[in-house]
């Protein structure tokens, strides 16, 4: 079987969601999972590696491996060196055949019945979301950030203190396209869309009654169609900014509901359990118009570096 590791730098207090996120990495046995972080924590699970650094820390890290004066100052520009990842921490990597990044603000079910050894021998990228992607531990993957094909090139990126998603569409992926490697994308997660208090998809199919579950390892999308309660494995759950209100004991729980309504103690899925955990209180239409008036007000009230970055990026395409 080959060896996968999983990295996330976090500085600052852990979310209240970190134990649910622990344990649900916990059961991918697999994947071991680095945390870079601030917070003095001890793991009571096996796979996951709590590794002490400050943001100083990593700074003079990332400075030493890229040969770049890196000062980063707040801890979310930290996405942006993600697939530089491979470089940076080749010392703690260097016995895994893929590495890659993930956030954690998510729950993860099982990666490997969705990511087979098949797939990985078959492809060097795997997805191209900064929540979770993958990539082959070699010279020349772990090097792909250098190529060309970027909105913005890596030094850019690496020297500004704004945000480039250099993780993600705009950056590491166009750079993987026009370098052609192989990549893959498993679009078989719930990512989460922000702009709505119900849980629902920016990635795929909604349902006027859906609801999300984690049992014993697995989470589940479960829904009514044709009348039927309908139920669909997913690699894992992408809070996208949201923050779950948590109702049960996490250490204990093996299985449990995941809605608007928060996070709580499984019941037998029904239609009366999916209007209580994540029911329609808003008109979805007022909510988008909402969003994005704040999108708006977000970008008129930020530096006029990041208006530059997000037009261009609009305009290149992310």
């Amino acid at each position: 079987m080959l060896k996968k590791c999983l990295i996330n730098c976090w500085i600052g207090e852990f979310p209240e969601y970190f134990k649910l996120w622990e344990k649900s990495c916990s059961k991918n046995e697999d994947y071991d999972f680095f945390v870079f972080t601030d917070q003095a924590y001890i793991s009571n699970y096996k796979n996951i590696i709590i590794i002490n650094k400050t943001l100083d820390e990593l700074n003079m890290l990332f400075s030493k491996k890229l040969e770049i004066k890196i000062e980063i100052q707040k801890a979310y520009k930290l996405c942006d060196f993600r697939p530089a990842y491979g470089k940076i921490f080749e010392e703690y990597i260097k016995n895994y055949d893929f590495w890659g990044y993930c956030d954690l603000d998510q729950i993860f079910g099982d990666i490997s019945y969705f990511i087979t050894d098949e797939i990985l021998k078959k492809y060097d990228k795997i997805n191209r979301y900064g929540h979770f992607s993958l990539y082959r531990n070699t010279a020349s993957i772990n090097s792909l950030y250098k190529k060309e094909g970027a909105t913005f090139s890596y030094i850019d990126v690496f020297k500004s203190k704004e945000n480039y998603a250099f993780d993600e569409i705009s950056g590491i992926d166009r750079i993987a396209k026009k370098n052609k490697v192989k990549t893959i994308d498993i679009n078989s997660m719930a990512d989460i869309d922000v702009k709505h208090k119900r849980y629902l998809c920016v990635n795929n199919l909604n349902y006027e009654k859906q609801i999300y579950t984690w049992e014993y390892g697995k989470v589940f999308k479960y829904y009514i169609e044709n009348d039927k309660i309908q139920k669909q494995e997913k690699m894992y759950l992408h809070f996208q900014k949201k923050k779950p209100l948590i109702k049960i004991n996490e250490n204990k729980s093996e299985k449990y509901l995941i809605g608007e309504n928060g996070v709580m103690k499984f019941e037998e899925i029904s239609e009366e359990i999916i209007d209580k955990i994540n029911p329609i209180v808003c008109n979805e239409k007022i909510e988008n118009i909402l969003y994005y008036k704040k999108k708006i007000l977000d970008f008129l009230n930020c530096s006029t570096k990041q208006k530059y970055i997000w037009i261009k990026q609009k305009i290149v395409g992310r």
